[in-house]
């Protein structure tokens, strides 16, 4: 019953006695400390190592599968077990030394939430949660967050600092997208903290607007979870500019081909949406330097948006900042109805890691510099500013509607 109360409220669990387990890893010494005794609700999990090299990172398994990734010491996160099915399951750590696997030490907990056949879901109220801050007009975005390095944390201070009106989240929440490392390096969200403050990125949950990435493919009952159940692709309207919020996460929005069920809403929805300037975002770019992390995914969805008068579209996935010439419905830019810009910020910091090739439509591009980019309107024009992480302007464009 205790569990089950604090679960409610949003309260850790007591803290209990810690269990420590050794052993090598990678040519370390591992020690994997947990809390004896049954668990419930949110837990400290913790790992030391001790060795030689100075790249170690750290893999936190449980039951099998994926559930935290730590880059850099302190190797400790909060757990929420409560957003597991009770029992007794085997959690394992191990050390990532560059490409090198190490061996896991692992441990026995028992949890203990009430959750005897379901994991209890959020309240599906994010129509009531969404709150675009008063006072402002400018809406900034960045993707590819979550690793909690220093110029990962100066950039979401700057970001807050800044006080958006909206701030939307272009996907990606490293390493994958498990309740654990959601909470862990994407922060508790403002509005299931009883302070109302939340931590990291979460501090700005009440304002934002999210769409999953790549890394949050196979956690998409997570990802809504935590978003109190917002549909994968929702529309709303910021100071006159009307805002697609989309997924290139094919396989979670019944495909993304024109017969998808995210493409027909997205036709029936520009039948009849009025508004002059459009911006829309989602995770997987369709031109970038970066050729792995770009591609056709989301073509069908960009040939009906430039045809009907889209305006700017946001995407993230590459770790770098681009601005693209604009371009037509098949992508091409200098032709007679080359106007819809594609910008990609993904440059939060959480890794620095890019693919380049040439591409003649990138027109900008900044790698390695953590960022975001800000979007203004303008009368009829929408205008964008790239900002480092200290309030550097990097780069300034438009686009009229």
């Amino acid at each position: 019953m205790l569990a089950c109360l604090l679960s409610v409220v949003g309260l850790a669990a007591p803290s209990l006695a810690a269990s420590t387990v050794c052993g090598p890893s990678a040519g370390a010494s591992l020690c994997l400390t947990v809390p004896s005794g049954p668990l419930s609700g949110e837990q400290t999990i913790s790992a030391v190592w001790s060795g030689t090299a100075r790249s170690y990172t750290v893999e936190f398994r449980f039951a099998g599968s994926y559930l935290n990734y730590e880059y850099q010491s302190p190797y400790s996160f909060i757990w929420p077990t409560d957003k597991s099915l009770d029992g007794t399951y085997r959690l394992r750590a191990r050390v990532h030394e560059g490409g090198i696997e190490g061996d896991y030490v692992s441990t026995v907990v028992h949890l203990v939430n009430g959750n005897m056949v379901s994991i209890p879901r959020s309240p599906a109220n994010f129509r009531a949660l969404f709150r675009p801050r008063a006072g402002s007009t400018t809406i900034a975005a960045v993707g590819n967050a979550g690793a909690e390095k220093t110029d990962e944390l100066d950039l979401e201070r700057y970001i807050e600092s800044t006080s958006p009106t909206a701030f939307l989240y272009l996907g990606e929440v490293h390493e994958f997208g498990t309740w654990a490392s959601r909470r862990d390096h994407y922060g508790l969200a403002a509005f299931d903290d009883p302070k109302g403050r939340g931590t990291l990125w979460g501090r700005m949950a009440r304002y934002t607007l999210a769409t999953p990435g790549n890394h949050e493919r196979d956690y998409i009952t997570e990802y809504r979870d935590y978003w109190h159940e917002r549909p994968l692709w929702s529309t709303t309207v910021i100071d006159g500019v009307r805002i697609y919020d989309l997924t290139s996460e094919c396989g979670a929005n019944g495909g993304c081909r024109v017969a998808g069920a995210q493409a027909q809403w997205l036709r029936s929805r520009l039948a009849r949406d009025s508004e002059r300037c459009t911006l829309s975002f989602w995770h997987r770019p369709v031109v970038s330097m970066d050729s792995a992390r770009s591609g056709p995914i989301m073509n069908v969805i960009w040939h009906m948006l430039a045809r009907s008068g889209g305006d700017l579209v946001l995407n993230a996935d590459t770790r770098e900042m681009e601005e693209l010439a604009p371009m037509n419905s098949h992508r091409q830019t200098g032709r007679p109805h080359s106007h819809m810009v594609e910008l990609v910020s993904g440059a939060a910091a959480a890794r620095w890691v890019i693919s380049h090739t040439s591409d003649r439509r990138v027109a900008w591009h900044r790698y390695k510099t953590p960022g975001a980019v800000y979007v203004h309107r303008q009368a009829y024009t929408l205008q964008w500013r790239f900002r480092d992480s200290k309030g550097t302007l990097l780069r300034s464009g438009h686009v009229h509607c």
